[in-house]
């Protein structure tokens, strides 16, 4: 590791001197690969896992370590990562042998990899000078992507033939998926958005006092004068800050003192607004800004949905059970040393990133 660190420090050096290119001294990561089976893991791809969440941490740990403590504080991570790849390396090695034994496969891998390039370059205009020069600022070849791509149609190309759908899931598994999971997934709660005047009784010397506040209250709101603005001249509540708004509630869950609201608001229209509400030490005046009915949906309207969600199932399934015996018996290089080459490779990619860039080092 000291070893890696010194190489990759003295290359970034050089790199800030001006006497060897960044891209120059970025090659070093090709060296930082590890070896599964005949094929390998590399820091690039190990970089591209990394989960979005983290990449603000080590931008910022980046700025504030050196390189030996960043190394230390970003191992953990690596690791899982690294062994993530891994196990997408050995499924793509898997699935690649399996369907090599079609004629064909090679034909139409040709095929795919041009449409996918092709794709690729739209959003460059079709330039592929252009694309590479983009893709190797930001520390990829533009055969790496392509590569990554063709991976990923080769393994979905392996579960679709593995798996179909329309015959792994039956009727009655969607089914009892739907029954397990209708209250919480496929049940919208009622709910309602309300603005609200809550006059409270023990603000005044008496209760007619109150009454005849909230009476004035409904004679502006009667005579045109903005909600709001009642509100803000009548209103005892916590919510007249935000012009007694409430924000989308189900009125079951609302508190009892709340409740002859919710009984008034039940038979307005959204957008009118109710009488003066009498309720516990307090008068109320609500306008409905915005009902939705509670509503279960049916079956028929999410079991496609379900059947997607008990195919992955399935699949990631069958994928651990593969996978797991695939690093039984697969030949792996150093994990450790990998790990510890890709967390010093790491602070010094993200060291170089300018500073516009550096919440993007993933590529």
């Amino acid at each position: 590791m000291k070893k890696t660190l010194i190489l990759y420090g003295l290359g970034m050096l050089l790199a800030a001197l001006g006497i060897i290119s960044p891209v120059l001294a970025e090659a070093t990561l090709a060296a930082t690969v590890l070896q599964v089976n005949d094929g390998a893991v590399t820091f690039a791809e190990v970089r591209r896992l990394i989960p979005l969440e983290s990449e603000n941490n080590i931008s910022r740990w980046a700025k504030e370590m050196d390189a030996h403590q960043f190394s230390l504080q970003v191992q953990s991570l690596l690791g899982r990562v690294t062994m993530d790849a891994v196990r997408n390396t050995l499924l793509y090695q898997f699935a690649r042998r399996d369907l090599e034994k079609n004629e064909n496969f090679k034909d139409v891998l040709t095929k795919v990899r041009a449409e996918q390039k092709q794709n690729l370059l739209i959003r460059y205009d079709g330039n592929e000078a252009s694309a590479r020069e983009d893709y190797l600022r930001r520390g990829f070849l533009l055969e790496d992507v392509l590569d990554e791509m063709e991976r990923g149609f080769i393994v979905s190309s392996y579960w679709e033939m593995r798996f179909p759908r329309d015959v792994r899931i039956t009727r009655a598994d969607m089914l009892q998926y739907y029954r397990e999971h209708v209250g919480s997934d496929y049940t919208r709660k009622e709910s309602i958005r309300f603005q609200l005047i809550d006059i409270q009784t023990d603000r005044f010397d008496t209760l007619e006092q109150a009454a005849q506040a909230a009476g004035d209250a409904w004679e502006k709101l009667r005579n045109g004068e903005e909600f709001a603005e009642v509100v803000r001249e009548y209103s005892h509540g916590f919510r007249k800050s935000n012009d007694g708004i409430w924000p989308a509630v189900d009125p079951r869950s609302l508190q009892d003192k709340y409740q002859p609201v919710v009984k008034a608001l039940a038979s307005i229209a959204v957008g009118e607004y109710t009488q003066v509400t009498p309720g516990e030490n307090r008068f109320f005046i609500a306008k409905l800004l915005d009902r939705e009915d509670g509503r279960v949906t049916p079956f028929s309207e999410v079991q496609f949905e379900i059947r997607d969600i008990l195919y992955r199932r399935l699949q990631q399934k069958h994928n651990a059970a593969v996978t797991e015996q695939l690093l039984e018996d697969a030949a792996i290089g150093d994990i450790q040393r990998f790990v510890e080459e890709s967390a010093v490779a790491l602070y010094y990619h993200v060291q170089q990133l300018p500073a516009a860039s550096s919440q993007a080092f993933g590529g």
